[in-house]
């Protein structure tokens, strides 16, 4: 579904990681269409995505093979390989979150509060999406998935930093 990579929702090569910079740039509103605005596109966007990890499990346990002997190389302490390492229940379990997250009420639009000043200006606070999300964190391919997920959900645009520990 085209939805889902309109909005930003890409993926690296593994070959370079683009600097934050340059990903911010992508990632700007104005020059970019924004993720998809309604309930039911961004619902199907998180359901294509639980189902991509599914179908691409193979290649995922591959690559994350790949990084876990190169961070064994690199001495990397066992509870930061805990994090890193993925299986089929780990996958499983991203794209069960994914799903969670699409089950969840729509955030964007909701009047939170309403109130009326003395010279009758109404004021509403509203939810909206923040715009661009900007994430660094260690190595934890869990983490990755539910952070696109729930700014999927909520309509924001993100930028995605983890630890050089996952390269694939």
């Amino acid at each position: 579904m085209d939805l889902c990579r309109r909005g930003g929702l890409g993926s690296s090569d593994g070959a370079s990681r683009p600097d934050s910079g340059a990903n911010s740039d992508r990632a700007d509103i104005s020059g970019n269409p924004p993720p998809p605005s309604d309930l039911i596109a961004r619902n199907a966007c998180l359901r294509e995505m639980a189902s991509g990890l599914r179908a691409a499990c193979g290649a995922i346990l591959e690559a994350n093979g790949r990084d876990m002997a190169a961070a064994r190389e690199h001495g990397t302490s066992r509870a930061m390989l805990d994090r890193l390492y993925l299986d089929e229940r780990r996958i499983e379990e991203m794209a069960g979150g994914l799903l969670a997250i699409a089950d969840l009420p729509d955030p964007i639009g909701g009047t939170v509060a309403r109130w009326r000043r003395p010279n009758g200006l109404e004021i509403a606070q509203v939810r909206v999406p923040l715009g661009v999300v900007g994430m660094i964190y260690e190595a934890r391919p869990n983490v990755t998935v539910d952070a696109a997920g729930l700014c999927m959900k909520t309509g924001n645009a993100v930028i995605l930093r983890g630890g050089s520990e996952a390269l694939e």
